[in-house]
């Protein structure tokens, strides 16, 4: 090795590298190193505050529209790290990158003649959208690095929010009885056991015995065994899954005895020993091929390989100083030690939470964006601005999990709504953590609404967009384009995350939408129609609250406008509508669950009154522009329904 040395920009040529002509027009949307813990999100530049931003970093020209993307291109192989600060006199900036390529505390150990890389950086401009920069930019990532788009939009149910490691037998089955009865056919089919049901569980002293790793041996509380509870999920009609923490085992583990070389006396294990790597695929192909689990949620690796969270990782932190293997970095450990996790359980949908980003890239399916919600201040900071920040990577690198739809109180029914809009609008997993027989029927119906996942179909990003992501953080304004083979609609929600009433005023030009026509509104949780517009629609909020609008270009003659089955109105359950002029005949096709009261809502130019229902009924409206159809059945299934028209002149 003869020098290394940084990227610097030749004297003779200037002495700097030029992005922008002025610093204060530059937005910066930062990243985190695992999780996001309210740290990831829009910042300026600042003279006294530099703005530092884990693995990838994108500035943003709000004057010219135009865009830079400074990211790892290929999966880095060390910690690496942007930094920038704005010179004092406010016409530049200072840029540092740093790669971390540390083996625990000591250098990566290098033979003769051998070299070593960290990876390579890219630094890209495009002219456009910032959604186009971030969009486009995802894609480059996964293509560069042979990601596959992911396939998988689970929804499910978990006991942790309600148990917090005190799960027991009885709950488990109670819960697992109402989701077969109750939300099965609503999309519902993944049932995960989180921690509480380990032995550590009860052999640790508490707080920490309820993130308790191995040894992987059922407790008091389980007595069954856990074969037979994937077996009991199963015969429900439902898919089993499990927690495990695979690289931590507590005191009195059979394998601290004697394996003391894998463990530092936290029992965090040395990722880096061959021994440990075995283990922990030997536990996962017992998981699958052995007690049948079809749902694996891994926790706690980049935990166990730092010994450290989130911001603190931009320091120097290693669970083990002095690891086994010191000829590659921590990072690169890491990401053998998860793929180790995958090649033993290949073909098993895999959901890694507290986990280091790109290291993760192929090797999951799901990926937790943030830290643990909880109560509203958690669900806030951790869940509600992590959506934002992480929004282009759902359906790209991974579907993203925004941690789980919570619905009882604290949470008022307008902040329920509002968690359950934004999960729904951005894409990500719908995982509920209820005791569902406690719930209202109100509740109970939020969750009904939220399920199953809803995604456009074809190229393209397929979910919905934070339009405000430069101007508010978090975002108060998402807009998904519902896009099915009959036609499109915009399904917006303005959220009010002040505890202050708002009037929040939406220009319709900033959906993009290429009618020439006027649009029809309506409010989904309000369940009210606000009119035809032009321009621009204007909503009162209440504190802490969203409205959830459907937005049609307007026809002449009747039209679909609402469906009460879910957040996106119609984009799951309507499979089909047309309009036959000549009959005057409004005609769809609906998928209906069996017990649940449809309502189809129905914009009536003045022109035409309804005369004749076939698979339908007129339910009472309080506007006379709006028709209410209620379609019910006692089967799970799809249902054909028509309303004719005649002349109301």
């Amino acid at each position: 090795m003869l020098a290394i040395e940084p990227l610097r920009a030749l004297e003779e040529a200037g002495g700097s590298f030029s992005f922008w002509e002025k610093t204060s027009d530059i937005k910066l949307l930062t990243d985190s190193w695992e999780r996001c813990y309210g740290d990831a999100g829009i910042r300026s530049l600042s003279v006294d505050a530099p703005v530092r931003s884990a693995w990838d970093v994108h500035l943003f020209d709000t004057r010219n529209r135009t865009n830079c993307n400074l990211s790892y291109f290929q999966i880095p192989s060390g910690k690496l790290s942007f930094h920038l600060k704005r010179q004092s006199n406010g016409e530049a900036a200072d840029l540092t990158v740093r790669s971390d390529t540390h083996a625990g505390t000591h250098g990566v150990a290098l033979g003769p003649n051998e070299t070593f890389s960290a990876g390579e950086i890219m630094i890209r401009f495009t002219d456009g959208s910032v959604f186009d920069a971030l969009e486009s930019y995802a894609e480059l990532i996964a293509t560069r690095n042979n990601i596959p788009r992911p396939a998988l939009l689970p929804v499910g149910w978990v006991d942790w929010y309600f148990a917090k490691g005190l799960t027991t037998e009885k709950d488990i089955l109670e819960n697992l009885d109402f989701l077969a009865r109750e939300l099965k056919d609503f999309g519902l089919e993944y049932v995960q056991l989180d921690s509480g049901w380990q032995l550590g569980i009860e052999t640790s002293p508490p707080p920490h015995n309820v993130i308790a790793g191995g040894p992987w041996i059922p407790n008091s509380k389980f007595p069954h065994g856990m074969q037979w509870y994937a077996e009991q999920i199963k015969e429900r009609g439902l898919k089993p899954g499990i927690w495990v923490r695979p690289f931590q085992m507590v005191d009195g583990a059979t394998e601290r005895r004697e394996h003391p070389g894998w463990f530092n006396k936290k029992g965090q294990m040395d990722f880096s020993n061959p021994e440990v790597l075995e283990r922990v695929r030997t536990l996962f192909r017992q998981l699958v091929n052995d007690w049948g689990y079809e749902y694996i949620k891994y926790d706690f690796p980049s935990y166990d390989l730092f010994d450290a969270w989130g911001p603190s990782l931009f320091e120097s932190h290693w669970a083990h100083a002095d690891p086994q293997t010191q000829t590659i970095t921590g990072i690169q450990v890491y990401r053998n030690a998860l793929e180790a996790i995958r090649t033993s359980a290949p073909n098993t949908p895999l959901l890694a939470c507290n986990s280091v980003m790109p290291s993760t890239l192929g090797l999951a399916n799901v990926f937790r964006i943030g830290d643990d919600v909880g109560d509203w201040n958690r669900t806030f900071t951790y869940g509600v601005r992590s959506v934002g920040a992480r929004y282009y990577t759902n359906g790209v690198y991974w579907t993203n999990d925004p941690d789980c739809l919570l619905v009882r109180e604290p949470f008022t029914i307008d902040q329920a709504r509002m968690w359950a809009s934004l999960v729904v609008l951005s894409g990500g997993v719908v995982f509920i953590s209820e005791r569902l027989h406690e719930l209202p029927p109100e509740r109970l119906d939020i969750i009904k609404k939220a399920m199953p996942v809803y995604r456009n179909p074809g190229k393209g990003y397929a979910f919905g967009r934070p339009m405000d992501l430069l101007e508010n953080d978090p975002p108060e304004v998402w807009n998904l384009e519902v896009r099915k083979r009959f036609g499109k609609w915009n399904v917006v929600g303005l959220f009010n995350w002040s505890d202050q009433p708002r009037i929040k005023v939406l220009d319709l030009k900033s959906l993009g939408s290429e009618s020439k026509t006027p649009f029809a509104v309506y409010d989904f949780w309000e369940e009210r129609y606000l009119g035809i517009v032009e321009n621009s629609v204007e909503v009162n909020l209440k504190k802490l609250s969203c409205a959830l609008l459907a937005i049609h270009p307007t026809t002449n003659h009747p039209q679909f406008l609402s469906s009460n089955r879910h957040i996106t109105q119609g984009g799951i359950d309507l499979d089909d509508i047309w309009w036959d002029d000549g009959a005057a005949k409004l005609s769809g096709v609906s998928k209906v669950v069996k017990g649940y009261h449809h309502l189809i809502t129905i914009r009536v130019p003045e022109s035409f009154v309804p005369s004749m229902y076939e698979g339908c009924e007129k339910a009472p409206s309080a506007d006379g522009r709006i028709l209410l159809l209620r379609i019910y059945s006692e089967a799970t299934g799809v249902m054909k329904w028509s309303v004719k028209f005649m002349s109301g002149h």
